[in-house]
């Protein structure tokens, strides 16, 4: 009897001739309400399990960009500094006193010359001081400004 009362209401809702009790009666019958309160369920259920999971492809996505991309820091570049090259006066007075020797002194000069060296190991002598550029660079330099900066250096 349920059955061709359901087949009845639904042949006169096709018609459109169903009225409020019967459709009331009919969706009584069809458990309308149960049906669509699951349907919902399920929806949200759906909607919420696909938010998650953009949520979570979005948030691994930008921890790995963070991850892949360089951290921000100044850019290294070579520069030129000034070391001193520090020339011994000894050595260069020993050479001057040799060769200002007559060839019969030779013999007493280059006595009095290595004494001289001898005191100047024991006593420093004032050095003199000339500087030239010295290339200083890493692994992130650009090619161009190394090679200036090595140009610079042999040119001196």
């Amino acid at each position: 009897m349920k059955n061709d009362s359901i087949q009845y209401l639904l042949e006169k809702y096709r018609e459109g001739t169903l009225n409020d009790e019967e459709r009331v009666e009919l969706e009584r019958l069809t458990h309308k309400d149960e049906v669509f309160a699951a349907a919902g369920r399920k929806v949200r259920g759906i909607i919420w399990q696909r938010v998650s999971l953009a949520v979570a492809a979005v948030m691994v996505a930008g921890v790995g960009m963070l991850t892949i991309l360089p951290h921000e820091q100044e850019p290294l570049m070579a520069e030129a500094r000034e070391i001193p090259i520090q020339s011994v006066e000894t050595q260069q007075a020993a050479s001057s006193v040799i060769e200002a020797v007559a060839p019969q002194q030779a013999l007493k000069e280059t006595q009095q010359a290595a004494s001289l060296q001898r005191k100047a190991k024991a006593k420093p002598a004032i050095k003199a001081v000339t500087t030239s550029p010295v290339v200083v660079c890493n692994n992130q330099c650009d090619a161009d400004s190394v090679i200036s900066d090595i140009r610079k250096f042999l040119s001196v």
